[in-house]
């Protein structure tokens, strides 16, 4: 499998000579992608669309931030499917599950390796 390389540079900006806001940003968005993608896969399984725009508006400004927007099409995608009725997503829900626990990886090993 290859290794995702993010640019975390925004981040970095915003913690410049703070070490410990980088810890509590690598806690605190990890935490956030992996609730997010809970509350997706949630939102499918009930048929929520209200929920699902929800969750595609929130997690919008912590993905830009990451600067992953990958993850950000996939939630679009799955979010615009359910839109027209379809909601069989689990290949999409998949895809996004691979693309959430990558980013979530990549914040633990390479945000604090990366200068600003």
């Amino acid at each position: 499998m290859e290794m995702n390389t993010n640019n975390f540079s925004q981040v970095l900006e915003l913690g410049k000579d703070d070490e410990s806001f980088i810890n509590t940003f690598i806690d605190q968005s990890t935490q956030e992608l992996a609730n997010y993608l809970s509350c997706i896969r949630e939102g499918v399984e009930t048929k929520n669309m209200y929920w699902l725009n929800f969750i595609k508006h929130k997690s919008k400004t912590l993905l830009e931030l990451l600067s992953d927007e990958a993850a950000s099409k996939k939630i679009s995608t799955i979010s615009e499917l359910a839109s027209q009725g379809q909601w069989e997503l689990d290949h999409q829900l998949s895809s996004l599950e691979t693309e959430i626990y990558q980013l979530i990886e990549n914040i633990k090993t390479q945000l604090k390796t990366q200068e600003v």
